[in-house]
């Protein structure tokens, strides 16, 4: 793997290092490009514990464009943000960009009707209703101009017990939302770094889900695959080998740089 653009900072709170660090293990590795993505801050979703406050995000914004100049002559730096689409507030979303290059959509909540606010974390989704929801959710969010790559797309298996009906038709409107907008569904090896976890159907993956990956391969969608690294050994780590092979065995059509000029 020469290039990732998903890649995390310890500003987020639960990863660790600093840009610099990142970069330096990225030139160890003979990568060619390496993209900051780290959670964005908001308003909406108030996990902070887990992601940049907005006070953080100019640190943010001068450590990677600081690091773009100062390693120019060696390797592509690229200034992204991870965050979760909602379509109350799209001046968010232009506000975000107007800061940074690129948008990974990452969805980890949902909207639904719970006391935290309306949200629903996309770890424990368990019912048919919430999947499709999830899916939505990043269908509606690929119709707007906003975001670059689709992160960990098939995540709402990691509570789901099976790949069941519903779990199929989410797949499928992923999938086709995202072959709609050209926009590559990003194979993520940090699902595999949490083990294997015993579902009704056997020990697998709570992500990445194969089953998915064979949809996304009916429906002929670019496939990037990414560290998703919350410290710098991990940029580049035996995960990421093992993700390469199964990326391979399956057929996926791969994609290596993201395009994100507008």
């Amino acid at each position: 793997m020469k290039t990732n653009y998903h890649t995390h900072h310890e500003l987020c709170g639960h990863a660790k290092g600093r840009v610099e660090d990142y970069v330096k293990e990225a030139l160890r590795h003979g990568m060619s490009d390496l993209g900051f993505s780290d959670h964005a801050p908001s308003r909406a979703i108030e996990d902070v514990r887990v992601r940049m406050k907005y006070s953080d995000l100019p640190v943010y914004v001068a450590e990677v464009r600081t690091a773009q100049v100062k390693y120019r002559d060696k390797i592509q730096i690229h200034l992204g943000l991870e965050c979760e689409y909602f379509d109350t507030n799209p001046a968010y979303y232009t506000e975000l960009l107007s800061e940074v290059d690129y948008l990974i959509l990452g969805q980890h909540y949902v909207h639904m009707r719970n006391p935290r606010h309306g949200l629903l974390s996309s770890f424990s989704l368990q019912h048919p209703d919430e999947v499709i929801r999830y899916a939505k959710s990043i269908e509606n969010a690929l119709k707007t101009p906003y975001f670059n790559l689709v992160g960990h797309p098939d995540l709402y298996m990691c509570g789901y017990d099976r790949f069941d009906g519903a779990a199929e038709e989410a797949a499928y409107i992923i999938c086709e939302a995202a072959k709609e907008a050209d926009i590559p569904l990003e194979f993520n090896a940090n699902g595999m770094r949490r083990g294997k976890v015993k579902t009704s159907t056997g020990l697998r993956h709570p992500y990445p889900v194969e089953a998915f990956w064979h949809i996304a391969k009916s429906v002929g969608n670019k496939v990037m695959l990414s560290s998703d690294c919350h410290k710098p050994s991990l940029l580049h780590d035996q995960v990421i080998e093992e993700a390469s092979r199964w990326l391979n065995d399956i057929g996926l059509t791969m994609t290596t740089h993201l395009n994100y000029k507008r």
